[in-house]
């Protein structure tokens, strides 16, 4: 029984040696230095051209990326909400300073017709101003900066926009003159 037990520690030592010299020398059969060899240069070439490939990409895009430079100037503040900023457009007009908030803030040609509903006798539109807000108006409504609306139809408001025009005349005086022209806002179909 002592002599079963010896060689079966001597066959597991023995066991555990071999299989310690088969796995390094398993290790050198497929070691990169050895498989290298055995590659053929087509492959070797291929990666190497992947690899400038990329490079040439790389640096195309950091050079891009160098080229762009953020400007937040005129633009809002994505973190703060729309509704608490207010944009204001100062006038200078004979009277003095006035500020121009929401839909007094732009041209009344800018503005494009979105809708109208008319209730017995009182009709509202709906205006979609160059920012993309919306704006609901009715008649006596300021808009524009110097604009009222005078009448909603069907299909179209009427707007009065009062123009200021200055003239020089052969005297060297200038002439101010205030003009009321009319302007339509015309309902489009889709």
């Amino acid at each position: 029984m002592i002599f079963k037990r010896k060689n079966m520690r001597n066959a597991t030592i023995i066991g555990m040696v071999l299989f310690l010299l088969f796995s390094i020398g398993t290790v050198d059969l497929f070691s990169e230095e050895k498989a290298s060899t055995k590659v053929p240069s087509a492959n070797k070439v291929a990666a190497e051209d992947l690899a400038r490939k990329n490079a040439q990409i790389i640096l195309e895009a950091q050079k891009k990326r160098l080229s762009y430079v953020y400007n937040p100037e005129g633009k809002r503040d994505p973190f703060k909400p729309p509704y608490l900023e207010k944009k204001k457009k100062v006038v200078v007009t004979e009277e003095g300073t006035v500020y121009l908030e929401g839909i007094q803030q732009y041209q009344i040609n800018s503005f494009k017709l979105t809708g109208i509903i008319t209730k017995k006798d009182k009709s509202v539109a709906m205006v979609k101003a160059p920012d993309g807000r919306m704006y609901i108006i009715e008649k006596n409504s300021k808009i524009g900066p110097s604009g009222i609306v005078k009448e909603i139809r069907p299909s179209e408001v009427i707007i009065e926009n009062e123009i200021t025009i200055k003239q020089g005349d052969e005297s060297g005086n200038i002439i101010t003159k205030k003009e009321k022209k009319e302007v339509i806002l015309k309902l489009k179909s889709s």
